[in-house]
């Protein structure tokens, strides 16, 4: 019975063939059908960028959302510092913020966010200089900066952490 249900696929396939010409497109489609099954469609790279987006979201508090979206722009462009740790990107996400906190970088970032703030808000960021204290109004000082991106690296510490404690 199998054998019938089999040939009469083959039987209808060919027929529905006959008279269209031969497209490469139509072969892939054959025969790749389950090419993906059991993978996702996704590169790896955009998975991994996709997961830190979502830790950096669901643990970065930022009423505004330019210091959350700052800081997923420079995760979604350090491809090849996040290439390496496929495996354990919560690594990749500890080295980016380690970048950011070093001092040659750290004071242009936090200038980047008062601009990402600036546009979000439409109003003229503040902007802190190094050693200076900060406006009064400014929502994203040196500080407040610092103690968000810390926070947020050990929490990317503990979860890395916590599967080889179980």
């Amino acid at each position: 019975m199998g054998d019938d249900k089999d040939d009469y696929k083959q039987r209808v396939e060919r027929e529905a063939r006959m008279g269209r010409k031969f497209s490469l497109a139509d072969a892939v489609g054959r025969e790749g059908g389950g090419f993906f099954r059991g993978t996702s469609p996704f590169p790896r790279l955009q998975q991994v960028q996709s997961e830190l987006s979502h830790f950096v979201s669901d643990h970065v508090r930022d009423a505004s959302g330019a210091l959350r979206a700052v800081l997923i722009r420079h995760i979604m462009t350090n491809e090849p510092l996040i290439s390496q740790h496929f495996e354990d990107p919560l690594a990749a996400l500890e080295k980016i913020l380690d970048r950011l906190l070093d001092e040659g970088m750290y004071y242009d970032f936090v200038k980047e966010v008062d601009m990402e703030w600036g546009q979000l808000m439409l109003e003229r960021p503040y902007f802190q200089e190094p050693g200076e204290p900060a406006h009064e109004h400014d929502e994203y000082t040196h500080e407040s900066v610092r103690v968000e991106l810390m926070m947020l690296r050990e929490i990317a510490r503990g979860a890395r952490e916590e599967p080889s404690e179980s």
